[in-house]
């Protein structure tokens, strides 16, 4: 088992009361210097507030439907809040 298998079987288990939120991690290049960096951005709702979700597994679910529909190839992240 991988290091986040563990870490996600560890938070399925328990019952800590978290909220999960989505970062989307765009990559930006500067032609004139091919320097390339990246910029993470906070998902939002349709009403500009942070998108949050209860539990891991529906924030896991929904960044791997953003990350499979993807064709910029940016990668998506769920963090705790």
């Amino acid at each position: 088992m991988t290091f986040y298998q563990n870490i996600l079987n560890f938070v399925r288990k328990s019952n800590i009361i978290m909220s999960y939120c989505i970062i989307k991690n765009i990559k930006v290049e500067n032609k004139d210097t091919n320097i390339h960096k990246i910029l993470p951005v906070i998902l939002l709702d349709n009403q500009d507030e942070v998108l949050e979700f209860e539990n891991f597994d529906e924030a896991e679910k929904f960044r791997v439907l953003l990350q499979k529909n993807s064709d910029s190839n940016h990668e998506y992240l769920v963090k705790q809040i």
